[in-house]
């Protein structure tokens, strides 16, 4: 069996889980999207990195983000993938990986556009998650309803429900 601890890079830093992402070379998804910079933030106390695309659009890798709730990426990817809108969210990165025997191979990453997580979010069940982020997930979930509900009302209800609902 090989040893298959990859190291990817992109400009030369490290990411969570020994990840790197290569700047510009093989970083080319289906979608024919380049990464041109990475932004650090915190999610749920956990420091991230998003990555900013050629065609201006904000991404995350699904193994990040499954990591940090304790979820399974290969598992969330198959989700992703059965539900039409996520999916339109989501994409491979095409990168470089180096092994630690100094071979190297190309890989394909899953990454969720950042419009799309709290969709994902709302998705994803809060009893799998880690036990400290459930009410966390859980909120947002709620929030999603409540903000879904405000912007589509007016295309389920009449008009004179509307004007009677708080």
């Amino acid at each position: 069996m090989n040893d298959c601890s990859a190291i990817i890079l992109f400009d030369n830093q490290p990411l969570k889980g020994g990840w790197r992402f290569p700047q510009y070379k093989g970083v080319i998804s289906p979608k024919l999207m380049n990464i041109v910079k990475r932004y650090v933030f915190e999610f749920y106390g956990e420091t991230m990195e998003v990555f900013l695309t050629d065609e201006n659009k904000f991404i995350l890798p699904v193994y990040e983000l499954c990591g940090i709730l304790g979820l399974s990426s290969n598992t969330q990817v198959r989700r992703i993938k059965r539900d039409s809108a996520l999916a339109n969210g989501l994409f491979y990165v095409r990168t470089l990986v180096f092994r630690s025997d100094n071979s190297s191979q190309t890989r394909s990453i899953a990454c969720l556009w950042l419009n799309y997580v709290p969709y994902w979010l709302g998705y994803v069940n809060a009893s799998l998650v880690k036990p400290e982020l459930r009410e966390k997930i859980s909120r947002i979930k709620l929030d999603l309803a409540e903000i879904t509900w405000s912007n589509y009302r007016s295309h389920i209800l009449p008009p004179d429900f509307i004007e009677k609902i708080p």
